[in-house]
């Protein structure tokens, strides 16, 4: 078993490779070993700038092996699986405050030049932003699966 260690100056090892898949977590956290250099840099330059932002919060889904992504319905090619995206959340959210929170993130971003891609999403009631690694800064809403660019 690998032991827990920072990733971050608030992100921890088990965190982000944390699972309500009991059955999968040894393996999703074995797994995300190759990808620790690239997730180290994530933690690093995109979620703790946000927990700078807004304080603490919860990452729901953070690395995913390829069993793991497969269980949560995940695209094959899914941002999780190279340990450059992260779902969070805080369980008071609702859709106003993941829209205002989203929306705060990516003026953030903007000011420090920050390239990644902020989703604001919610279905069955459930409210969380998803953030990845990426070539350009953009806000998306997407509500059920349906996606709409915002910026």
């Amino acid at each position: 078993m690998i032991p827990d260690f920072k990733l971050s100056k608030y992100i921890g090892f088990y965190e982000f490779t944390n699972t309500r898949n009991v059955g999968l977590l040894v393996e999703n956290r074995e797994e995300s070993v190759p990808f620790l250099v690239d997730t180290i840099n994530f933690t690093t330059s995109i979620l703790d700038p946000i927990r700078e932002l807004i304080g603490p919060y919860i990452v729901s889904s953070g690395f995913r092996c390829q069993k793991l992504n497969r269980w949560v319905g995940g695209v094959p090619t899914s941002k999780h699986s190279f340990g450059i995206a992260a779902d969070i959340f805080k369980p008071e959210w609702d859709f106003a405050a993941v829209n205002e929170i989203g929306h705060k993130i990516y003026t953030e971003f903007i000011k420090r030049s920050i390239s990644a891609k902020i989703i604001i999403e919610a279905s069955r009631g459930v409210f969380w932003i998803h953030v990845n690694k990426d070539k350009e800064l953009s806000l998306l809403e997407g509500i059920a699966g349906v996606y709409k660019k915002l910026a």
